[in-house]
């Protein structure tokens, strides 16, 4: 009897909701690449401007739109940079629409697609990760965030949760957008130190994921 994979229990409920609940289920996190502790590398934080990515195709359930709309209310100085394949063109003509109305202190650069294998490399030129998704099971690119010390600013609809009390970044609710901009405010103004410290705990974060062994076990009876 075939037998579905989901990657949190989340998932899994979702799946039983559709499908219904004596379909079988096998829980399993996705595996990382092992990541060796000493690989952390320190980048320049100015204290009074900030760079952000986001890393994902164009598309309404990324909610590239809303993180425009985010920026809007920010203060400070912001480079923000848009990487991922445009899905839907409708969709991207709206965001093009807001950052041409977007203030001075905020700089958008849509910079086209990115090879897979490059991921890891981009992300070490910027300070965070601004992904405020719809969902995700899983979210691989937060991952590899966290992989190079690039802490996130993410929305509370991912399996990655209780990011400020770990001190990697912050996953937060959509239904306030003005929480996403004070929260950016801050990291604007955030100096080297404060930053090397989440920097440091995002990385850290990511080589224990990596070496967890009970994720092995999960993804090992998957085929037992």
């Amino acid at each position: 009897m075939s037998c579905f994979h989901a990657t949190t229990e989340a998932e899994k409920k979702e799946i039983h909701k559709v499908f219904g609940k004596m379909l079988p289920i096998k829980v399993a996190a996705n595996l990382s690449q092992k990541i060796s502790t000493n690989s952390w590398q320190e980048r320049v934080k100015p204290n009074d401007s900030v760079r952000l990515v986001n890393i994902a195709r164009i598309a309404p359930e990324k909610n590239i739109l809303y993180a425009l709309e985010v920026l809007k209310l920010v203060k400070g100085s912001v480079q923000f940079d848009i990487y991922g394949p445009i899905y839907n063109e409708e969709y991207w003509n709206k965001c093009k629409h807001v950052i041409k109305e977007m203030s001075e202190n905020v700089k958008v650069k849509y910079k086209g697609i990115i090879e897979q294998n490059r991921v890891l490399e981009v992300l070490k030129d910027y300070h965070f990760m601004f992904m405020p998704s719809t969902g995700e099971n899983f979210g691989h690119v937060i991952l590899q965030s966290f992989i190079t010390g690039c802490p996130v600013i993410i929305s509370d609809h991912t399996p990655w949760k209780n990011l400020k009390e770990k001190n990697i970044g912050w996953d937060l609710a959509l239904l306030h957008p003005s929480s996403f901009a004070h929260v950016i405010d801050e990291c604007v103004q955030m100096g080297q130190s404060r930053y090397d410290l989440l920097s440091k705990a995002a990385h850290e974060n990511a080589v224990e994921y990596s070496s967890n062994h009970l994720y092995v076990e999960q993804n090992r009876h998957l085929f037992i």
